[in-house]
């Protein structure tokens, strides 16, 4: 992450679909405010957390789902650090405070992660009243420099309690504007995610959909990661709009109009971090020859409890309407307005086709798709006509989750990180992706699969290469089935997190956060490599997860005794015999120790692999987490701190 010296500002641009409004008749117009956090302050330590976990005992939590928000929240007190305050909130029909807040000394951390490892399930979800106690823990607690908000967790519908979703996420609006924000996890299938969604919205924090049970410490810790690298809180916009002028927000944020004055709520922002809010003004009207200008001011709070102000003026020159008719509207905003819209109504759609109505929810995709035909892609087009279609037969809690969290990112301009189960099978990285078994294999030039098929995939496209008889194959080989082999044409553009304790992968076409030893990576044709030293020199390590053993050239270690044999195969092929031998290396600034054979002279060839390359096979990945950011060239192993 970049730093920089002093106390950086936020920045703040404006721009409309068109910067005229016809003379005579009112128009209207859709306009893009584009907020840019500044990079966190050199050597600046995180604003101190007072933060309370608010988990769900409620006897759905059996079994994988307690045991991983329980790894999951210990995991959160051990990243807090000594200036930080915590509490954490269990209920069922019942509520019980494990621990009310307090500074969380070393004392104090073993002394809560061991009231969490004896939480037990229990009865029926009192939704309101966990988050409530845990929210007061905050409340009493509370500083202006201080970061405060409430982790909230469930897997079920609230049954006990208040469980008005409109009281709730109003209550929820109350806190944020007392300076406490709410951030809600959805796990499994029976949750409400239209009310969470609300609370998160107004609340002022992030919602989060957690279809792998074994992924909640991940999603935990990209949440915290999120708080601890803010630079700014309580971000709000303000419009001067003329009376007459209607305005709407898109993408679910907080705004309230008084008289002329108009608020939009953005809560915090974390370093480096792009915002795009959009609006649609309506009943603009002007004499021609003038100009209509709207004041747009920026107000924030730094971590010094600075207040942080910034402004720009909205113009809209007034002209005869030949005059704005031949004005184009600015397609890049429209395409962008566009997605945050269709994702609104989608929200709305999924909310009807729960409901029953599915031929209206149906319809109103439909309407939305013929109004923005012309400014959308043929991607998110073909997107949001499936969506249609699956509404108009009717969905699975499951589909619905999912479509739910695609829109919530969608609007809000979130990037989509998945969480999959991932199994090493025979050695083989298999994920299960919404029910699709996937093998990755970075040594495959290309993706295929047992149809010819456009795969919807972390929100993009992905079209592979029909091969049922090589897929059959593969599942013959591995004793399970594969229905998708992804090779480096479509993982080049990915960024994986492989975690192979905890059974899950992690898919993300935008940057991930990650930490650990870096190790620098190449392309060597389609195949990734990277840079192994030792005492002699140096290797280009081609890094082929198709195969189990880390293989070096035979002269490496001609001198050195082997530990016994291995036998390994190249998925799909015919096994074979290879001595194994430790070799000490240096990768990426770091010793190890690796385990490693003799690659046969006709898998040599096969595979490329020239005089003085080697192979680094799977079993480096299942060290430890590791990160594969293809985009950025870099292998990284995860270090947990």
């Amino acid at each position: 992450m970049k730093k920089q010296k002093g106390n950086p500002t936020i920045k703040i641009q404006v721009i409309a679909d068109k910067a005229v409004i016809p003379a005579g008749k009112a128009g209207e117009r859709i306009v893009e405010i584009k907020l840019q956090a500044p990079p966190a302050a050199e050597d600046r330590p995180h604003l101190p957390l007072n933060l309370s976990l608010v988990i769900d005992r409620s006897g759905s939590m059996h079994g994988d789902k307690l045991h991983f928000v329980k790894e999951a929240a210990k995991h959160v007190i051990d990243l807090m650090s000594a200036q930080d305050r915590a509490a954490v909130v269990i209920y069922d029909n019942t509520v019980d405070t494990l621990a009310h807040s307090q500074v969380l000394t070393p004392a104090v951390k073993k002394a809560i992660k061991r009231k969490i490892e004896s939480v037990q399930t229990g009865g029926s979800t009192n939704l309101y009243g966990g988050w409530l106690t845990g929210s007061r823990e905050v409340a009493e607690a509370l500083k202006d420099k201080t970061f405060n908000r409430t982790l909230l967790l469930t897997d079920g519908l609230a049954n006990v309690g208040e469980r008005n979703p409109n009281f709730l996420s109003m209550h929820a609006q109350e806190l944020f504007t007392r300076g406490i924000s709410t951030s809600c996890f959805g796990v499994g299938q029976d949750y409400d995610e239209h009310l969470l969604e609300a609370m998160a919205n107004l609340g002022g924090g992030s919602f989060h959909f957690l279809e792998t049970v074994n992924a909640i410490p991940l999603v935990f810790e990209r949440e915290f990661d999120e708080i601890v690298n803010f630079v700014l809180k309580d971000v709000q916009i303000t419009l001067t709009l003329p009376d007459a002028i209607v305005l709407d927000v898109s993408g679910g944020w907080r705004f309230e109009r008084n008289g002329g004055q108009a608020k939009i709520h953005i809560g915090s922002m974390s370093a480096d971090q792009a915002q795009s809010i959009f609006l649609k003004l309506s009943n603009l009207a002007g004499v021609s020859g003038d100009a209509i200008t709207i004041p747009v001011k920026l107000s924030a709070f730094d971590l010094d409890q600075n207040t942080q102000k910034e402004q720009t003026d909205l113009v809209f020159n007034v002209v005869p309407e030949p005059d704005e008719i031949a004005v184009k509207k600015d397609p890049g905003l429209m395409e962008r307005f566009a997605e945050v819209d269709l994702a609104d109504k989608a929200t709305e759609a999924l909310k009807m086709e729960r409901a029953g109505d599915r031929q209206g929810s149906s319809m109103m995709m439909k309407e939305s798709l013929r109004r923005y035909k012309n400014s959308i892609s043929g991607d998110t087009f073909n997107k949001y006509s499936e969506m249609s279609q699956k509404m108009e037969i009717g969905m699975d809690a499951l589909q619905r989750k999912r479509i739910h969290q695609m829109s919530y990112e969608n609007k809000r301009g979130y990037q989509s990180i998945r969480d999959y189960p991932l199994a090493f099978i025979k050695g083989a990285m298999i994920a299960d992706v919404e029910g699709v078994s996937v093998l990755i294999d970075t040594g495959a030039e290309r993706s295929i699969g047992r149809v010819p098929h456009t795969w919807r995939f972390v929100d993009g496209p992905v079209t592979f290469t029909h091969d049922a008889q090589a897929c059959n194959s593969l599942s013959n080989a591995l004793g399970t089935p594969v229905d998708l082999m992804l090779g480096m044409d479509v993982l080049k553009d990915l960024f994986l997190q492989i975690d192979p304790g905890r059974g899950v992968i992690v898919f993300s076409r935008q940057p991930l956060r990650y930490r650990g030893w870096r190790i620098p990576l190449n392309l060597d044709g389609d195949v990734p490599t990277c840079k192994m030293d030792f005492g002699g020199g140096s290797l280009a390590m081609h890094l082929i997860s198709s195969l189990t053993l880390n293989y070096v050239p035979k002269e490496l270690v001609k001198d050195a005794p082997p530990h016994g044999e291995q036998e390994d195969s190249l998925l799909g092929g015919l096994p074979f015999t290879t001595p194994v031998y430790h070799l000490n290396i240096q990768m990426g600034g770091q010793d190890f120790t690796i385990q490693c054979g003799i690659l046969p002279e006709y898998l040599k060839k096969d595979l490329d692999i020239k005089a003085g390359q080697g192979v680094m096979g799977r079993s480096f990945l299942q060290i430890a987490p590791s990160t594969l950011a293809f985009p950025e060239m870099m292998m990284a192993v995860l270090v947990r701190v």
